[in-house]
Protein backbone atom coordinates (compact mmCIF):
# COMPACT_ATOMS: atom_id res chain seq x y z
CA UNK A 1 0.00 0.00 0.00
CA UNK A 2 1.23 3.54 -0.82
CA UNK A 3 1.79 5.41 2.40
CA UNK A 4 1.58 9.07 2.63
CA UNK A 5 3.29 10.71 5.57
CA UNK A 6 2.08 14.23 4.99
CA UNK A 7 -1.56 14.96 6.20
CA UNK A 8 -4.17 18.45 6.09
CA UNK A 9 -3.08 21.68 6.22
CA UNK A 10 -5.80 23.98 5.07
CA UNK A 11 -9.19 23.42 4.97
CA UNK A 12 -11.00 20.91 2.89
CA UNK A 13 -13.43 22.40 -0.16
CA UNK A 14 -16.17 19.59 0.21
CA UNK A 15 -19.02 21.10 -2.60
CA UNK A 16 -21.56 18.60 -3.53
CA UNK A 17 -24.10 19.16 -6.26
CA UNK A 18 -26.87 21.79 -5.53
CA UNK A 19 -29.48 19.20 -3.95
CA UNK A 20 -27.00 16.65 -2.34
CA UNK A 21 -27.22 17.04 1.30
CA UNK A 22 -25.51 13.75 2.67
CA UNK A 23 -25.91 13.38 6.83
CA UNK A 24 -23.99 11.45 8.66
CA UNK A 25 -26.23 9.08 10.71
CA UNK A 26 -23.26 8.40 13.69
CA UNK A 27 -20.09 7.89 14.09
CA UNK A 28 -19.42 4.25 13.60
CA UNK A 29 -17.25 3.78 16.57
CA UNK A 30 -15.09 0.51 15.66
CA UNK A 31 -18.01 -0.74 13.37
CA UNK A 32 -17.37 -1.28 9.83
CA UNK A 33 -20.77 -0.89 7.77
CA UNK A 34 -20.98 -3.03 4.72
CA UNK A 35 -24.51 -2.93 3.54
CA UNK A 36 -27.73 -1.29 4.09
CA UNK A 37 -30.75 -1.57 2.82
CA UNK A 38 -34.00 0.25 3.42
CA UNK A 39 -38.09 -1.39 2.73
CA UNK A 40 -39.68 1.96 3.59
CA UNK A 41 -38.51 5.75 3.77
CA UNK A 42 -38.28 5.61 7.58
CA UNK A 43 -36.92 2.11 7.98
CA UNK A 44 -33.76 1.46 7.37
CA UNK A 45 -31.13 -1.60 8.38
CA UNK A 46 -27.51 -1.67 8.00
CA UNK A 47 -25.20 -4.86 8.46
CA UNK A 48 -21.44 -4.60 9.73
CA UNK A 49 -18.80 -5.54 11.92
CA UNK A 50 -16.53 -5.33 14.76
CA UNK A 51 -13.15 -6.37 14.70
CA UNK A 52 -12.76 -8.89 18.11
CA UNK A 53 -8.88 -10.20 17.99
CA UNK A 54 -8.32 -12.05 14.53
CA UNK A 55 -12.47 -12.45 14.65
CA UNK A 56 -15.34 -10.28 14.01
CA UNK A 57 -18.62 -9.69 15.65
CA UNK A 58 -21.72 -9.28 13.34
CA UNK A 59 -23.79 -6.22 13.63
CA UNK A 60 -27.09 -5.33 12.74
CA UNK A 61 -28.51 -1.64 13.40
CA UNK A 62 -31.75 -0.38 12.28
CA UNK A 63 -33.70 3.52 12.13
CA UNK A 64 -36.81 4.03 12.69
CA UNK A 65 -36.29 8.19 11.11
CA UNK A 66 -35.01 7.55 7.85
CA UNK A 67 -30.79 7.05 9.17
CA UNK A 68 -30.98 10.34 11.26
CA UNK A 69 -30.35 7.49 13.97
CA UNK A 70 -29.80 3.62 14.53
CA UNK A 71 -30.36 1.64 17.24
CA UNK A 72 -28.94 -2.03 17.58
CA UNK A 73 -30.84 -5.03 16.73
CA UNK A 74 -27.89 -7.65 16.63
CA UNK A 75 -29.15 -9.77 19.83
CA UNK A 76 -27.76 -13.20 19.48
CA UNK A 77 -25.82 -12.33 16.42
CA UNK A 78 -23.48 -10.85 19.03
CA UNK A 79 -22.77 -13.48 21.34
CA UNK A 80 -19.51 -15.23 19.80
CA UNK A 81 -17.10 -14.15 17.93
CA UNK A 82 -16.74 -15.28 13.99
CA UNK A 83 -14.07 -15.77 11.46
CA UNK A 84 -16.56 -14.23 8.29
CA UNK A 85 -17.81 -10.22 7.86
CA UNK A 86 -21.36 -9.39 6.27
CA UNK A 87 -21.61 -9.09 3.10
CA UNK A 88 -25.07 -8.25 2.39
CA UNK A 89 -28.80 -7.53 3.77
CA UNK A 90 -32.55 -7.26 2.92
CA UNK A 91 -35.60 -6.51 5.42
CA UNK A 92 -39.16 -7.18 3.44
CA UNK A 93 -40.91 -5.30 6.28
CA UNK A 94 -40.65 -4.75 10.10
CA UNK A 95 -40.31 -8.16 10.90
CA UNK A 96 -38.54 -10.01 8.53
CA UNK A 97 -35.03 -10.14 7.68
CA UNK A 98 -31.64 -11.47 6.49
CA UNK A 99 -28.16 -10.71 6.75
CA UNK A 100 -25.44 -12.96 4.52
CA UNK A 101 -22.33 -13.77 6.55
CA UNK A 102 -19.86 -16.15 5.43
CA UNK A 103 -21.77 -19.42 3.96
CA UNK A 104 -24.95 -18.53 6.17
CA UNK A 105 -27.58 -16.46 5.80
CA UNK A 106 -29.04 -15.17 9.26
CA UNK A 107 -32.99 -14.80 9.45
CA UNK A 108 -35.22 -13.33 11.69
CA UNK A 109 -39.11 -12.86 11.61
CA UNK A 110 -39.00 -10.17 14.71
CA UNK A 111 -37.50 -7.83 13.50
CA UNK A 112 -33.96 -8.38 15.22
CA UNK A 113 -35.49 -9.99 18.61
CA UNK A 114 -34.16 -13.09 17.25
CA UNK A 115 -31.84 -14.59 14.26
CA UNK A 116 -30.86 -18.11 13.01
CA UNK A 117 -28.08 -18.78 10.33
CA UNK A 118 -28.62 -21.03 7.70
CA UNK A 119 -26.08 -22.95 5.81
CA UNK A 120 -26.20 -22.43 2.03
CA UNK A 121 -22.91 -23.46 1.06
CA UNK A 122 -21.57 -20.52 -1.03
CA UNK A 123 -20.97 -16.57 -0.20
CA UNK A 124 -23.60 -14.89 -0.82
CA UNK A 125 -23.41 -11.02 -1.64
CA UNK A 126 -26.45 -9.96 -2.72
CA UNK A 127 -30.17 -10.76 -1.08
CA UNK A 128 -33.73 -10.07 -2.61
CA UNK A 129 -36.92 -10.90 -1.35
CA UNK A 130 -40.18 -10.33 -3.16
CA UNK A 131 -42.02 -11.28 -0.24
CA UNK A 132 -41.71 -12.17 2.70
CA UNK A 133 -41.52 -16.07 1.98
CA UNK A 134 -39.81 -15.87 -1.86
CA UNK A 135 -36.58 -15.01 -2.10
CA UNK A 136 -32.84 -15.09 -4.02
CA UNK A 137 -29.42 -15.05 -2.92
CA UNK A 138 -26.63 -14.68 -4.99
CA UNK A 139 -22.95 -15.14 -5.02
CA UNK A 140 -19.47 -16.25 -5.11
CA UNK A 141 -19.00 -18.87 -8.38
CA UNK A 142 -21.83 -17.65 -10.49
CA UNK A 143 -24.25 -18.87 -7.40
CA UNK A 144 -27.91 -18.15 -7.42
CA UNK A 145 -30.26 -19.69 -4.62
CA UNK A 146 -34.22 -19.51 -4.48
CA UNK A 147 -36.03 -19.94 -1.17
CA UNK A 148 -39.61 -20.26 -0.97
CA UNK A 149 -40.33 -20.54 3.33
CA UNK A 150 -38.76 -17.52 4.29
CA UNK A 151 -35.01 -18.45 3.69
CA UNK A 152 -35.40 -22.05 6.18
CA UNK A 153 -34.00 -23.61 3.05
CA UNK A 154 -32.75 -23.04 0.11
CA UNK A 155 -31.99 -24.28 -3.65
CA UNK A 156 -29.54 -24.55 -6.76
CA UNK A 157 -31.35 -22.20 -9.63
CA UNK A 158 -29.16 -22.72 -12.76
CA UNK A 159 -26.43 -20.63 -13.27
CA UNK A 160 -24.67 -18.83 -16.88
CA UNK A 161 -22.05 -17.63 -15.65
CA UNK A 162 -19.08 -18.49 -12.80
CA UNK A 163 -18.44 -14.87 -11.67
CA UNK A 164 -18.96 -13.56 -8.33
CA UNK A 165 -22.14 -12.11 -8.69
CA UNK A 166 -22.56 -9.03 -5.84
CA UNK A 167 -25.38 -6.65 -7.12
CA UNK A 168 -28.87 -7.53 -8.82
CA UNK A 169 -31.58 -5.18 -9.72
CA UNK A 170 -35.19 -6.40 -9.83
CA UNK A 171 -37.57 -3.56 -12.20
CA UNK A 172 -40.81 -6.01 -10.58
CA UNK A 173 -41.51 -10.12 -9.88
CA UNK A 174 -40.61 -11.00 -13.36
CA UNK A 175 -37.28 -8.72 -14.95
CA UNK A 176 -34.04 -8.58 -13.43
CA UNK A 177 -30.71 -8.05 -14.06
CA UNK A 178 -27.62 -9.10 -11.82
CA UNK A 179 -23.66 -8.07 -12.20
CA UNK A 180 -20.95 -9.66 -11.11
CA UNK A 181 -17.06 -10.05 -12.28
CA UNK A 182 -13.95 -12.04 -11.69
CA UNK A 183 -10.93 -10.76 -9.96
CA UNK A 184 -7.31 -11.24 -8.95
CA UNK A 185 -6.24 -10.81 -5.38
CA UNK A 186 -9.08 -10.79 -2.90
CA UNK A 187 -10.25 -7.57 -0.30
CA UNK A 188 -9.95 -4.27 -0.93
CA UNK A 189 -7.02 -4.84 -3.56
CA UNK A 190 -9.15 -6.99 -5.65
CA UNK A 191 -8.13 -6.58 -9.47
CA UNK A 192 -11.10 -7.10 -11.32
CA UNK A 193 -10.41 -8.60 -14.91
CA UNK A 194 -14.10 -8.64 -16.03
CA UNK A 195 -17.96 -7.52 -15.41
CA UNK A 196 -20.77 -10.49 -16.31
CA UNK A 197 -24.25 -9.20 -16.76
CA UNK A 198 -27.54 -11.47 -16.62
CA UNK A 199 -30.85 -11.10 -16.95
CA UNK A 200 -34.05 -13.42 -15.95
CA UNK A 201 -37.27 -12.56 -17.62
CA UNK A 202 -39.50 -15.21 -15.84
CA UNK A 203 -39.36 -14.60 -12.24
CA UNK A 204 -35.31 -15.89 -11.75
CA UNK A 205 -36.87 -19.66 -12.78
CA UNK A 206 -34.03 -19.04 -15.60
CA UNK A 207 -31.61 -16.66 -16.49
CA UNK A 208 -29.44 -15.58 -19.38
CA UNK A 209 -25.78 -14.03 -20.29
CA UNK A 210 -26.25 -10.62 -21.29
CA UNK A 211 -22.99 -8.83 -21.57
CA UNK A 212 -19.67 -8.61 -20.89
CA UNK A 213 -17.26 -5.47 -19.81
CA UNK A 214 -13.70 -6.64 -19.80
CA UNK A 215 -11.19 -4.90 -17.57
CA UNK A 216 -13.50 -3.92 -14.70
CA UNK A 217 -15.49 -5.05 -11.70
CA UNK A 218 -19.47 -4.26 -11.24
CA UNK A 219 -20.61 -2.39 -8.47
CA UNK A 220 -24.01 -1.33 -8.92
CA UNK A 221 -26.95 -2.08 -11.88
CA UNK A 222 -30.10 -0.01 -12.13
CA UNK A 223 -32.98 -0.64 -15.68
CA UNK A 224 -35.78 1.69 -16.28
CA UNK A 225 -39.21 0.72 -16.78
CA UNK A 226 -38.93 0.19 -20.69
CA UNK A 227 -36.53 -2.69 -19.77
CA UNK A 228 -34.49 -1.65 -22.58
CA UNK A 229 -32.41 1.64 -20.70
CA UNK A 230 -29.89 0.54 -17.96
CA UNK A 231 -26.69 1.20 -16.58
CA UNK A 232 -23.81 -0.78 -14.66
CA UNK A 233 -21.37 0.26 -12.48
CA UNK A 234 -18.08 -0.87 -12.20
CA UNK A 235 -14.08 -0.04 -11.17
CA UNK A 236 -10.56 -0.57 -12.30
CA UNK A 237 -7.78 -1.29 -10.05
CA UNK A 238 -4.91 1.20 -10.68
CA UNK A 239 -2.55 0.18 -7.96
CA UNK A 240 -2.92 -1.23 -4.35
CA UNK A 241 -4.77 2.32 -2.92
CA UNK A 242 -6.34 3.53 -6.24
CA UNK A 243 -9.21 2.49 -7.99
CA UNK A 244 -11.30 4.48 -10.67
CA UNK A 245 -14.73 4.35 -11.16
CA UNK A 246 -16.50 3.80 -14.74
CA UNK A 247 -20.02 4.08 -15.99
CA UNK A 248 -21.77 1.96 -18.60
CA UNK A 249 -25.10 2.06 -20.14
CA UNK A 250 -27.41 0.25 -22.22
CA UNK A 251 -30.26 0.74 -24.66
CA UNK A 252 -30.85 -2.99 -25.58
CA UNK A 253 -31.72 -4.52 -22.23
CA UNK A 254 -28.01 -5.72 -21.33
CA UNK A 255 -27.10 -7.01 -24.61
CA UNK A 256 -23.97 -4.55 -25.14
CA UNK A 257 -22.50 -1.40 -22.67
CA UNK A 258 -21.12 1.80 -23.69
CA UNK A 259 -18.90 3.50 -21.24
CA UNK A 260 -20.38 6.62 -20.78
CA UNK A 261 -16.86 8.33 -20.44
CA UNK A 262 -18.28 9.53 -16.52
CA UNK A 263 -15.47 12.59 -15.69
CA UNK A 264 -13.93 11.10 -12.87
CA UNK A 265 -11.69 14.08 -11.23
CA UNK A 266 -12.94 15.38 -8.34
CA UNK A 267 -9.96 16.95 -7.00
CA UNK A 268 -6.37 17.17 -6.87
CA UNK A 269 -4.26 16.50 -3.55
CA UNK A 270 -0.82 18.16 -3.02
CA UNK A 271 1.69 16.26 -0.69
CA UNK A 272 3.59 18.15 -1.67
CA UNK A 273 3.43 16.40 -5.11
CA UNK A 274 0.20 16.91 -7.30
CA UNK A 275 -1.86 14.18 -8.02
CA UNK A 276 -5.46 13.95 -8.93
CA UNK A 277 -8.37 12.56 -6.63
CA UNK A 278 -10.24 10.58 -9.00
CA UNK A 279 -13.87 8.86 -8.00
CA UNK A 280 -13.14 4.93 -6.41
CA UNK A 281 -16.30 3.21 -6.36
CA UNK A 282 -19.91 4.42 -7.44
CA UNK A 283 -22.38 2.08 -4.90
CA UNK A 284 -25.24 3.03 -6.33
CA UNK A 285 -27.67 5.41 -8.40
CA UNK A 286 -31.40 5.89 -9.70
CA UNK A 287 -32.76 7.22 -12.94
CA UNK A 288 -35.87 8.22 -14.22
CA UNK A 289 -37.05 8.15 -17.63
CA UNK A 290 -36.73 11.79 -18.00
CA UNK A 291 -33.22 11.70 -18.47
CA UNK A 292 -31.85 13.03 -14.52
CA UNK A 293 -30.24 10.67 -12.34
CA UNK A 294 -28.28 10.68 -9.38
CA UNK A 295 -24.70 8.49 -8.56
CA UNK A 296 -23.33 8.25 -5.41
CA UNK A 297 -19.95 6.40 -4.12
CA UNK A 298 -16.49 7.62 -2.78
CA UNK A 299 -13.01 8.92 -3.88
CA UNK A 300 -9.99 8.18 -1.90
CA UNK A 301 -7.85 11.08 -1.08
CA UNK A 302 -4.57 9.79 1.52
CA UNK A 303 -3.20 7.15 3.76
CA UNK A 304 -1.88 7.98 7.06
CA UNK A 305 1.78 6.48 7.40
CA UNK A 306 2.13 5.71 10.53
CA UNK A 307 -1.28 4.21 11.29
CA UNK A 308 -2.37 3.17 7.92
CA UNK A 309 -6.10 4.85 8.42
CA UNK A 310 -7.29 6.16 5.08
CA UNK A 311 -9.09 9.48 4.01
CA UNK A 312 -11.85 8.95 1.92
CA UNK A 313 -14.71 11.44 0.33
CA UNK A 314 -18.49 10.59 -0.75
CA UNK A 315 -19.05 11.92 -4.24
CA UNK A 316 -21.83 12.51 -5.98
CA UNK A 317 -22.95 13.01 -9.84
CA UNK A 318 -26.04 14.11 -10.89
CA UNK A 319 -27.60 14.65 -14.66
CA UNK A 320 -30.66 16.24 -16.35
CA UNK A 321 -29.61 15.60 -20.06
CA UNK A 322 -29.08 11.41 -19.91
CA UNK A 323 -25.55 11.89 -18.90
CA UNK A 324 -24.55 14.44 -21.62
CA UNK A 325 -23.19 16.37 -18.65
CA UNK A 326 -22.70 16.22 -14.89
CA UNK A 327 -22.50 18.33 -11.95
CA UNK A 328 -20.26 16.52 -9.27
CA UNK A 329 -18.95 16.59 -6.22
CA UNK A 330 -15.65 19.35 -6.20
CA UNK A 331 -13.28 18.90 -3.31
CA UNK A 332 -10.97 21.35 -4.47
CA UNK A 333 -7.42 21.22 -3.81
CA UNK A 334 -5.93 19.11 -0.77
CA UNK A 335 -2.85 20.56 0.63
CA UNK A 336 -1.63 17.83 2.92
CA UNK A 337 1.98 18.60 5.28
CA UNK A 338 3.80 16.54 7.65
CA UNK A 339 3.00 16.55 11.00
CA UNK A 340 -0.91 16.14 11.23
CA UNK A 341 -3.65 13.67 11.69
CA UNK A 342 -6.20 13.18 8.98
CA UNK A 343 -9.27 14.94 9.18
CA UNK A 344 -12.23 13.11 9.69
CA UNK A 345 -13.22 10.03 6.61
CA UNK A 346 -16.42 10.07 5.30
CA UNK A 347 -15.32 6.19 4.99
CA UNK A 348 -14.82 4.16 2.23
CA UNK A 349 -18.56 2.94 1.25
CA UNK A 350 -19.05 -0.37 0.76
CA UNK A 351 -22.63 -0.23 0.15
CA UNK A 352 -25.93 1.94 -1.33
CA UNK A 353 -29.24 2.25 -1.89
CA UNK A 354 -30.90 5.30 -3.49
CA UNK A 355 -34.58 4.53 -4.06
CA UNK A 356 -35.06 8.03 -5.69
CA UNK A 357 -32.84 11.21 -7.11
CA UNK A 358 -32.55 12.66 -3.51
CA UNK A 359 -33.39 10.08 -1.07
CA UNK A 360 -31.27 6.85 -0.08
CA UNK A 361 -28.21 5.35 2.57
CA UNK A 362 -24.82 5.01 2.24
CA UNK A 363 -22.26 2.53 4.38
CA UNK A 364 -18.82 2.73 4.96
CA UNK A 365 -16.26 2.49 6.64
CA UNK A 366 -16.90 5.41 9.12
CA UNK A 367 -20.41 5.18 9.67
CA UNK A 368 -23.95 5.24 8.39
CA UNK A 369 -25.49 8.21 6.12
CA UNK A 370 -28.78 9.25 4.93
CA UNK A 371 -29.32 11.95 2.54
CA UNK A 372 -31.83 14.20 3.37
CA UNK A 373 -34.68 15.23 0.88
CA UNK A 374 -36.27 18.66 -0.26
CA UNK A 375 -38.09 19.70 -3.28
CA UNK A 376 -38.86 22.69 -5.35
CA UNK A 377 -41.66 22.07 -7.18
CA UNK A 378 -44.10 19.48 -8.60
CA UNK A 379 -41.85 18.16 -11.41
CA UNK A 380 -39.25 17.09 -8.73
CA UNK A 381 -42.07 14.65 -7.47
CA UNK A 382 -43.79 11.23 -8.84
CA UNK A 383 -46.95 11.13 -10.62
CA UNK A 384 -50.04 11.97 -8.00
CA UNK A 385 -47.81 13.74 -5.74
CA UNK A 386 -46.89 17.65 -5.50
CA UNK A 387 -44.53 19.53 -4.12
CA UNK A 388 -45.82 21.36 -0.92
CA UNK A 389 -43.87 23.47 1.47
CA UNK A 390 -40.67 22.26 0.07
CA UNK A 391 -42.24 18.45 0.62
CA UNK A 392 -43.72 16.10 -2.14
CA UNK A 393 -47.42 15.07 -0.72
CA UNK A 394 -50.38 13.71 -2.40
CA UNK A 395 -51.92 15.69 -4.91
CA UNK A 396 -54.86 15.47 -3.04
CA UNK A 397 -53.45 17.23 -0.24
CA UNK A 398 -51.69 19.77 -1.15
CA UNK A 399 -52.84 22.75 -1.81
CA UNK A 400 -52.13 24.15 -4.85
CA UNK A 401 -52.12 22.76 -9.00
CA UNK A 402 -50.05 19.65 -9.26
CA UNK A 403 -49.06 20.36 -12.49
CA UNK A 404 -46.78 18.09 -13.92
CA UNK A 405 -44.57 15.25 -13.02
CA UNK A 406 -41.90 12.49 -14.44
CA UNK A 407 -42.94 9.47 -16.29
CA UNK A 408 -40.55 7.57 -13.68
CA UNK A 409 -43.00 6.67 -11.50
CA UNK A 410 -41.87 6.86 -7.34
CA UNK A 411 -39.20 8.89 -8.56
CA UNK A 412 -38.29 12.46 -7.11
CA UNK A 413 -35.76 14.83 -9.28
CA UNK A 414 -33.39 17.53 -8.94
CA UNK A 415 -34.64 20.96 -8.05
CA UNK A 416 -33.94 24.20 -10.09
CA UNK A 417 -29.62 25.20 -9.88
CA UNK A 418 -30.65 27.12 -6.54
CA UNK A 419 -29.89 25.97 -3.46
CA UNK A 420 -33.15 24.49 -1.88
CA UNK A 421 -33.75 24.46 2.11
CA UNK A 422 -32.82 21.40 3.15
CA UNK A 423 -35.55 19.13 4.75
CA UNK A 424 -34.19 15.89 6.97
CA UNK A 425 -35.87 12.68 6.78
CA UNK A 426 -35.99 12.41 10.65
CA UNK A 427 -39.18 12.35 12.08
CA UNK A 428 -42.36 11.09 11.28
CA UNK A 429 -42.90 9.37 7.70
CA UNK A 430 -44.62 11.39 5.50
CA UNK A 431 -47.65 10.28 3.72
CA UNK A 432 -45.94 10.94 0.90
CA UNK A 433 -43.31 9.22 0.73
CA UNK A 434 -45.12 5.82 2.26
CA UNK A 435 -47.57 6.21 -0.29
CA UNK A 436 -44.60 6.33 -3.31
CA UNK A 437 -43.54 3.19 -1.61
CA UNK A 438 -46.96 1.75 -1.94
CA UNK A 439 -47.11 2.62 -5.15
CA UNK A 440 -44.47 0.27 -5.94
CA UNK A 441 -41.20 2.02 -5.84
CA UNK A 442 -40.69 -1.15 -3.06
CA UNK A 443 -40.51 -3.39 -5.33
CA UNK A 444 -37.07 -1.67 -7.63
CA UNK A 445 -35.14 -1.87 -4.86
CA UNK A 446 -31.59 -1.89 -5.76
CA UNK A 447 -29.82 -4.84 -3.92
CA UNK A 448 -26.28 -4.67 -2.66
Amino acid sequence: MMKISWFLLISLCFTLPAHAAWQSASASGTTVWVSVHGYHPSNVFAAGYQPDASNFRLKVSKSGNGGASFTDISGDLDDAAVTVKPSAIFFFDASHGWMAAGSKVYRTTNGGGAWTGVEVTVIPRALYFSSADVGFLMGDGGAIKKTINGGAAWTDVTSPTSVKLVTMFWQDEDHAWAAGYNATGSGDTEDPTSTQVIKTTNGGDTWSNAATISGEGATAIFFLDDRTHGWVATYERIDADHARAHLHATNNGGTSFTDMGLPMKVGTVETPTQSDINTSFIHTMYFTDDGRAHLSGSAYVATHATTDDELWRIVDYTTENDGDTWSKTSLGTIVITAGEDLPQSDGRTRGGQLVGLENGWLASDEGRWHFAFSCNDDDECGPDFACDEDACVLASEAGGDTGGGNTRGGGDGPPPSNQPKAKSCAGTTPEWLAALFALGLARRRRVT
